[in-house]
């Protein structure tokens, strides 16, 4: 059985992405059960990443990260996700200003699901949907 739920329900009051509900694609968003997504804003804009077991995905200002910020604060090559059997790390790539999860500086550390980390100026929430939602 395949189990999804809507964004606006999964979330709550995850702090990177108050008034999603005003954002007019939001109602349309869905979250597979299972799975594990980045959610940020660019512009104003909400935007999800899936994560990919067994796969990296690269945050930076190259054009050639799967998330990308074109801005000063963020180095073009800043921070990677890995996930490994089910379980995220976050890893900073040697940036220049760091990367902040939950407010504390780190250069690896594992991820749970409504953690809040800070590339740059930038804030992503990583969010883990249960199989079973």
């Amino acid at each position: 059985m395949d189990h999804t739920q809507k964004i606006t329900d999964f979330l709550g009051p995850i702090e990177v992405l108050d008034n999603l509900e005003d954002t007019p694609d939001a109602e349309g968003l869905e979250l597979k059960g299972g799975s594990s997504y980045l959610l940020y804003k660019v512009d104003g804009e909400v935007k999800f990443h899936q994560v990919e077991e067994d796969a990296v995905t690269f945050i930076g200002r190259s054009t050639f990260s799967d998330i990308r910020f074109d801005d000063a604060s963020v180095s073009r090559k800043h921070a990677l996700i890995r996930l490994k059997d089910g379980r995220a790390s976050l890893i900073d790539n040697r940036s220049l200003n760091g990367i902040y999860l939950n407010g504390e500086r780190i250069d690896e550390s594992a991820l749970s699901s409504g953690d809040v980390f800070h590339v740059g100026r930038h804030a992503i929430t990583f969010i883990s949907v249960p199989s079973e939602v």
